[in-house]
């Protein structure tokens, strides 16, 4: 079995799963079957990964070579593999247990199937650079999931983990430019 788009395939369902939800499919089943379907190919890439014991690549995107000078390059590994997995479980949790009648129910899925694209893709990432997209992609939509559907000190919660955030990220593209 061929088993190299399942890489890619982590990230674009739930890319699939905000652009169908933009579009006006119901937010809560859209968002819930695309984190079960999301869950095949982390199935099947754990049995690759474990049976063979090493690095498992996707394929390189080539026009993404030719535009910039890094690579965009997937790989999954034993150390990205339990990361992969808490990923796939706890997005689909946080959307199993969302309540009914959610204010912005939304624009509140589009938020978690971010988040779990920009941790999915950090995790998958074998370039430091889109380690660092992926990281920022999650940035804003766990901003709003704080500040708009928390509890409590809800809008100093989202600035605090978002400030504390930005300065990794910060620090992690000083080392970036200076490598």
């Amino acid at each position: 079995m061929n088993t190299a788009f399942l890489l890619p395939a982590l990230l674009l369902f739930p890319l699939i799963g905000v652009v169908f939800i933009s579009l006006g499919a119901a937010p809560k089943k859209t968002a819930l079957g695309v984190s079960v379907l999301n869950l095949i190919p982390g199935f099947l890439l754990s049995g690759t990964v474990l049976r063979s014991g090493e690095v498992w690549f996707g394929p390189e995107i080539t026009p993404a070579r030719e535009l910039f000078p890094v690579k965009f390059l997937l790989g999954m590994d034993g150390l990205s593999l339990p990361l992969v997995w808490l990923t796939l479980v706890v997005i689909l949790a946080a959307m199993g247990v969302a309540q009914e009648g959610i204010k912005r129910e939304k624009e509140y899925f589009i938020c978690l199937l971010l988040v779990g694209l920009g941790a999915l893709g950090a995790f998958l990432s074998v370039d430091l650079f889109y380690f660092f997209s992926f990281h920022e992609v999650a940035l804003i939509p766990t901003f709003l999931l704080i500040g708009i559907w928390g509890h409590g000190d809800r809008s100093g919660a989202a600035w605090r983990m978002t400030l504390y955030l930005m300065l990794g990220s910060l620090v992690l593209l000083v080392g970036l430019i200076g490598s």
